[in-house]
């Protein structure tokens, strides 16, 4: 999916993401200040020096995750976006 409830589920259990730059996730990362993001094209060792890194500096996304949980829509309130979005869909392509 594009836009990451998986995103969505660790920030309101708490915690902070690692996620690729490219794309929704990183976008999200990046304006929450909720975790770290790395390179797309990063190579394994790469990540992994990351995940050394994030777990180091844990503290440093521990308020912006609270903030970006409190600004989550309700699931209720995600699947009437959600279907807003397919009726757009569908009402241009008919």
């Amino acid at each position: 999916e594009s836009y990451s409830y998986a995103l969505s589920d660790a920030w309101s259990a708490g915690l902070p993401a690692l996620g690729p730059t490219a794309g929704a996730i990183g976008e999200r990362i990046t304006q929450s200040g909720a975790g770290w993001t790395y390179a797309a094209d990063s190579s394994a060792a790469a990540v992994a020096a990351k995940v050394l890194d994030c777990l180091m500096g844990t503290d440093l996304a521990a308020t912006h995750v609270h903030e970006a949980a409190a600004a989550l829509l309700s699931s209720g309130d995600m699947v009437v976006r959600l279907n807003q979005q397919y009726e757009k869909i569908m009402s241009t392509t008919s």
